[in-house]
């Protein structure tokens, strides 16, 4: 054609109209680049030729595929260092969206939101125990406070094309985000112990916390008269305030015997939240009242085969993002907005340990289960923006909710097994298993994800006089299914067979050849990496 190629994309399938000039650009060869799409998301794409003055060809479907499940990457994360006392800087940058530090890399706590972390300058562990004349009676009292601070400025650069009803309108924007938060926690425990036999005892106990967290968002509008980002975007700046406070009683039951214990108890704990909009004076306040039970029992059927299990329930409070009612738009894709009405969730833990070591034949047997199931946990509510006077036009609008039905579970079985004797050769097997049911909200609809995967890996280890050679094969099959997005259901397997060899040579010089290979089958294009 004399103007090439006219594209036009959707996650509709019905055809474009002839009068539509497409959204997509316009392609110089057959092959173009569609920019700003969604994750996991269905496309269907129309082609057509543009002869200009003319006019153009009808419009042809030529492709229908569904972009992979993306997410932003952390490009650079550097550490630093302290001995004793004193605060350290972390640095983070991320493709997209904010950087948020944990205090682990799993089940840790929240920390602080930015590009950099200050650790905390005040952190204290002071436990005082006051034991009795008569054995087993003690009073504890024990103290935990810690202070984070987090200060970060990003540049937030957006050129948008959208087009509507055949017309392409460009929209920049440039903002300077210049964040900071700060949080300080204090918990204070008091427990009291009682013999009631040589073999029982009562336990009394309470518990204060206190958490205070204070967010600044200020946001500049850049000033192409000054050349300075000074223009205040009210609209996304905020500061905002969250205190909680919870206090709770409880007791707990205990019996130790030669061959066992076992522990029972439950706490009542009421939590005083109040949110206060710096910015206009406003003041939500909540109050929540919740039970936590807990129970654990061990057996040793020996010195080196023991059974425990172990069972809590606890409450997890929403971060000060999470309820924060003020849009956040520094990521190219979505819009996030806070939700001040959270409530609290509530998880169910169930953990099952056993182990069994046999130190004369150098024979290790364990099982490791956990459980979860989560009460108003924490979600995703999603949607497209639609309204065409809307700044956020064609982005996704985020918010959290609450929401029941959350499960996760992992298992892992680990067997170690003496081939040939002095441990001179070694057979480490393991089989882990995970599972996780969560729900999120797509446009109103309840979109539930089941994730699943099973591994089983295999590993051969010698530790010979000069010769440490370890070969092996692990092998896992993944799968996840939407219930709102079937089309983005998917099961892939992958295979990661391993060989490292190394030999001492004279003068103690090891000399070591290391080979792992990785192939993921079951997906559009199947992945060999070696």
């Amino acid at each position: 054609p004399s103007n090439n190629y006219d594209i036009y994309y959707s996650t509709d399938p019905t055809p474009p109209a002839s009068g539509n000039a497409g959204n997509g650009g316009t392609a110089v060869s057959t092959g173009t680049i569609l920019n700003t799409l969604s994750s996991s998301t269905k496309y269907y794409v129309w082609v057509r030729g543009n002869c200009g003055a003319n006019g153009g060809s009808a419009w042809s479907a030529v492709a229908t595929f569904t972009t992979l499940c993306d997410y932003p990457t952390v490009t650079t994360a550097t550490g630093n260092t302290a001995c004793g006392q004193g605060a350290v800087s972390l640095t983070g940058t991320a493709t997209a969206g904010q950087l948020y530090w944990w205090s682990a890399e799993t089940g840790g706590v929240y920390l602080a939101t930015g590009n950099t972390f200050v650790t905390p300058v005040i952190t204290n562990n002071i436990l005082v125990r006051k034991k009795f004349q008569r054995r087993g009676r003690t009073l504890s009292l024990n103290v935990n406070t810690s202070i984070n601070d987090s200060n970060s400025d990003n540049i937030n650069y957006i050129l948008d094309n959208n087009t509507i009803n055949g017309v392409t309108t460009q929209k920049l924007t440039n903002q300077l985000n210049d964040l900071s938060s700060h949080n300080i926690t204090n918990t204070t425990r008091v427990v009291y112990t009682e013999p009631l036999s040589k073999t029982t005892s009562l336990e009394l106990n309470y518990q204060n916390g206190i958490n205070n967290s204070t967010s600044d968002r200020n946001v500049f509008n850049f000033n192409s008269i000054t050349g300075n980002f000074d223009l205040v975007d009210n609209t996304y700046s905020n500061h905002y305030e969250n205190q909680t406070l919870t206090n709770a009683a409880g007791l707990s039951y205990t019996v130790n015997q030669k061959k066992y214990n076992w522990n029972i108890g439950v706490a009542g704990q009421q939590t005083h939240r109040e949110n206060t909009n710096l910015s206009t004076g406003a003041v939500f306040t909540q109050n929540f009242v919740n039970l936590t039970p807990s129970a654990q029992f061990r057996y040793n059927f020996s010195n080196s085969k023991r059974l425990s299990v172990n069972y809590r329930g606890t409450t997890q409070q929403p971060t000060i993002d999470q309820i924060q009612p003020i849009p956040d738009n520094s990521n190219t894709q979505s819009v996030i907005l806070g939700n001040p009405n959270l409530k609290p969730a509530f998880n169910n833990t169930l953990s099952v340990r056993y182990n069994n070591f046999a130190f004369a034949k150098m024979r290790f047997f364990a099982v490791f289960l956990n459980l979860t199931q989560t009460f108003n946990a924490f979600a995703s509510s999603q949607r497209s923006v639609d309204d065409v006077n809307d700044p956020n036009y064609g982005k996704i609008a985020s918010t959290y909710v609450n929401v029941d039905g959350n499960y996760s579970g992992n298992a892992n079985v680990v067997l170690g097994q003496p081939i040939i004797p002095n441990n001179k050769l070694n057979l480490n097997a393991t089989l882990t298993g995970t599972y996780s049911k969560g729900t999120n909200i797509t446009s109103g609809v309840n979109n539930i994800t089941n994730n699943w995967s099973l591994g089983n890996t295999y590993r051969f280890v010698t530790n010979l006089d000069k010769w440490d050679i370890t070969a092996g094969i692990g092998g896992t099959v993944t799968s996840a299914t939407y219930s709102a997005q079937p089309n983005s259901d998917n099961k892939f397997y992958t295979i990661n067979p391993s060989f490292d060899v190394s030999y001492v040579l004279p003068g103690n010089i090891r000399l070591a050849i290391d080979l792992d290979c990785q192939k993921q089958m079951g997906v559009s294009n199947d992945i060999s990496e070696c």
